[in-house]
């Protein structure tokens, strides 16, 4: 008992106002109203992101709202410790990280659309019609930190950015792909340019042609969706880069440097995947809390 009161005590000891109110919300009405335990034993039964169950669950975290605030959209609007407190409170009501390590992606994703104002996306995805992956890891360089040793690639021609890479343990089977990509690395000017500049984010249609995947099974983890993904010549427009890149896409045919680099506004590729990441490192120390709390209630039970 003196356990689980510590467990409490250290997530609501230093939430504001609003993120309490939003934690009471989806502890004691959201988790028990859209997780029967039914539905909750099929997510753990099943283990697959495509089964009934937690499509229903999906679905209404792209739709739900908790004291007037939008689950799906709620780290853009109250912050990264409400956005914690969804991802400890769908462990614990559920038993499931993969229900929650979907979630961690489609805010992760969602942050990033938003962030660029790619709205047509964004509003796709917040009515729950889409799905989004976020490709950044690669097979060669999985750290934290790969962007220095980034191979997959970018290149402009004839009017399309053209993508070759590969990139793995991307969680979510999106029906779209965040591809984070180097671009134009042969450039004569690239080793002139910052590396953070250099990075570029691409929209990327999963079916498109040049995509070949691998079911990737992940322990503990099955329902995640988790794949490999190889894109050898994908091709993609213009109008689907999220964010910025260094070069002028009103001269992409010159490939011609952006005379506005050093602007401090403009939002490259690596500050919004980063912007991502940063949140979803304190989301995943919030599942591993709520498995915790699940655990301890399921002993003491």
């Amino acid at each position: 008992e003196q356990a689980r009161k510590n467990l409490w005590q250290s997530i609501t000891r230093r939430l504001g106002p609003k993120d309490l109110k939003f934690f009471e919300g989806m502890i004691k009405r959201w988790v028990p109203d859209n997780l029967s335990s039914q539905t909750v034993r099929e997510i753990n039964e099943k283990n697959d992101i495509h089964s009934p169950a937690m499509g229903k669950a999906r679905k209404a975290l792209a739709k739900d709202k908790v004291n007037g605030y939008r689950i799906m959209d709620i780290g853009t609007t109250l912050g990264p410790m409400a956005e914690a407190i969804a991802m400890f409170s769908m462990v614990f009501g559920s038993g499931s990280q993969s229900l929650a390590l979907t979630f961690d992606v489609d805010n992760l994703t969602a942050l990033i659309l938003k962030m660029a104002r790619i709205k047509k996306y964004f509003k796709k995805q917040m009515n729950g019609e889409i799905t989004i992956s976020f490709a950044q890891t690669e097979e060669k360089e999985p750290g934290s930190d790969p962007f220095y040793n980034m191979t997959t690639s970018a290149q402009y021609k004839d009017g399309k950015f053209v993508l070759n890479g590969d990139k793995v343990f991307i969680t979510n089977d999106g029906k779209y792909l965040l591809v984070v990509a180097v671009v134009e690395p042969n450039h004569p000017q690239a080793k002139n340019v910052p590396i953070h500049k250099r990075i570029g984010i691409f929209m990327v249609s999963a079916d498109a042609e040049g995509v070949t995947s691998e079911k990737l099974s992940m322990r503990g983890q099955h329902g995640t969706g988790t794949k490999l993904f190889r894109l050898k010549n994908v091709k993609v427009d213009t109008n689907d880069i999220v964010g910025e890149i260094w070069l002028d896409k009103n001269h992409l045919d010159e490939l011609k440097v952006r005379e506005d680099l050093n602007d401090p506004n403009l939002k490259f590729g690596q500050q919004l995947a980063l912007a991502g990441l940063d949140v979803g490192r304190i989301l995943i120390g919030a599942m591993a809390l709520g498995a915790q709390a699940s655990a301890l209630q399921e002993l003491i039970r």
